[in-house]
């Protein structure tokens, strides 16, 4: 019963992630697998080495840090905006609780609608200023409120994730 367990705390979270990059992109499916496979190899070798309660210790933390490894992106994608993007004007044209959709214009007359992060509420029709990337337009962010936001929110998924990482060390000692 044990062995049957351990397949399914090894084999259940591949087989849903592979399931889900399978229905997100088809295309990239190789690509989508080799990425499964290298996010689960550290609680995989955690839980041979030194059993179930160790890979479910790994693993848990290694989600806990997905999101701030985001924030850490974007902080990295806002200031690479800063220096080479884009400026225009634009309008915030809907506001949501991860943060308004903006509307602006390219240079060459093409409307771009993308959703930017912050943690500043903006009423509709707002005017602000967008950085954008050139080639990808999409990929914009608000000037001034933009940055405050991500390095907001690393700090609370670092903070979370280290209380994470203490519970579940805890946990591993107080079991051993």
């Amino acid at each position: 019963m044990q062995d049957i367990l351990g397949i399914a705390l090894y084999g259940i979270p591949l087989l849903l992630l592979l399931v889900f990059f399978v229905i997100v992109d088809p295309k990239g499916i190789l690509k989508a697998f080799l990425n499964v496979l290298a996010f689960l190899a550290p609680p995989i070798v955690a839980g041979i080495l030194f059993g179930g309660t160790c890979f479910t210790a790994v693993f848990i933390n290694q989600i806990w840090l997905f999101p701030f490894l985001l924030q850490i992106r974007g902080i990295f994608g806002y200031c690479r905006l800063r220096k080479t993007g884009e400026r225009t004007e634009g309008t915030v044209y809907r506001q949501y609780r991860g943060g308004p959709n903006v509307d602006f214009r390219l240079p060459d007359g093409t409307r771009v609608s993308a959703h930017v992060s912050t943690l500043q509420d903006y009423s509709a029709d707002s005017a602000v200023t967008v950085l954008y990337d050139a080639k990808h337009p999409e990929r914009c962010c608000i000037e001034r409120h933009s940055l405050f936001c991500y390095i907001f929110l690393s700090c609370v998924w670092l903070a979370s994730g280290a209380g994470i990482l203490g519970v579940t060390l805890w946990v591993i000692m107080s079991s051993g």
